[in-house]
């Protein structure tokens, strides 16, 4: 509210810096609170019409419905305080924070829905909320049921469609719920003096920084010892037995070896049997007998005949 825009912006560059230096540290970072302001639609005899007023300024953002009055409060969030690089995957879970103060007399409900069009604290009435544009999901019906004390609120899923581009990032409408008929509700605007417990989103993330470039390889370690080999795996199937190529062609005929030396002559072989008789011969001619033996030498003896008869 009285803080110069310009002046916002440089808190969120500082903020940025510091965020990057310790994104390695960080589990959780906080957005930064651009913008803060409620309207009124009521109307006031005597007095401004209170719908034609800007609040930008008040150090309370006032939820309430009565009687006709129906009071909202719009917030803005710049989330260019996470790390560069942070991504909507990166979101594990985001919630909104704001502290009910001690001028809220009646709790009850209340309704949050995410703004897509643009609009600013010290120009936004009452009036001119009929030109915003609303996204989705609602954040419907959630109960304020104690003064002097902070709620909670789940805007995880705002979160990631603001980073993934999916939701454009124009804020937060506060408003009481449907089934609340009557409540006065205030929370402290960051222009507060008393308690200074601004409303804040706080966004968790499970991955901090982009990633580092890669280190060295390390040193390699010992090799393990050897375990023990595996079982034999079972034998295939013997797979079909290929086709017969053609033949190749007839190779040249090799030269004639020269004639080796003669052996020695081997051992005489024994004696054979003998062959059949052989057919007979011609008769010879008639011999005469006896042939007489002239007597020689010792003539004592005589004449003998010689030989045996044929």
């Amino acid at each position: 509210m009285n803080t110069s825009f310009p002046f916002r912006i440089a808190i969120a560059a500082v903020a940025v810096v510091a965020i990057t230096f310790v994104a390695q540290r960080a589990t959780a970072v906080e957005a930064l609170l651009l913008q803060d302001t409620y309207v009124d639609n009521g109307t006031t005899g005597g007095k401004p019409p209170p719908n034609g007023s800007n609040y930008g300024s008040g150090i309370d953002l006032r939820v309430f419905k009565g009687n006709g009055r129906i009071g909202r409060a719009f917030l803005k969030f710049s989330l260019a305080t996470l790390p560069p690089g942070t991504l909507a995957s990166d979101v594990s879970q985001a919630r909104l924070r704001f502290w009910v103060n001690s001028n809220s007399t009646i709790t009850g409900g209340i309704t949050l829905s995410p703004v897509i069009s643009s609009w600013d604290e010290y120009v936004l009435k009452d009036t001119l909320t009929g030109s915003l544009s609303f996204g989705a999901p609602k954040v419907t019906d959630l109960p304020v049921t104690s003064v002097n004390n902070f709620i909670s609120i789940d805007v995880t899923d705002w979160v990631k469609a603001w980073l993934s581009g999916n939701l454009a990032n124009e804020g937060i409408e506060i408003e009481a719920s449907a089934t609340t008929s009557t409540m006065n509700l205030a929370f402290d605007s960051k222009e507060s003096n008393l308690t200074s417990h601004e409303p804040r989103l706080e966004v968790s993330l499970s991955r901090t920084g982009p990633a580092g470039p890669q280190g060295p390889p390390g040193a390699a370690g010992i090799a393990g010892a050897s375990g023990p080999p595996g079982a034999t795996g079972s034998t295939g199937p013997i797979g079909p037995a290929g086709s017969s190529g053609p033949p190749g062609p007839a190779g040249p005929a090799g030269l004639n070896g020269g004639i080796g030396p003669i052996g020695p002559i081997g051992p005489i072989g024994p004696i054979g049997p003998a062959g059949p008789a052989g057919p007979a011969g011609p008769a010879g001619p008639a011999a005469v007998w006896p042939i007489r033996v002239a007597p020689q030498g010792d003539l004592a003896m005589g004449e003998f005949t010689q030989g045996s008869p044929p």
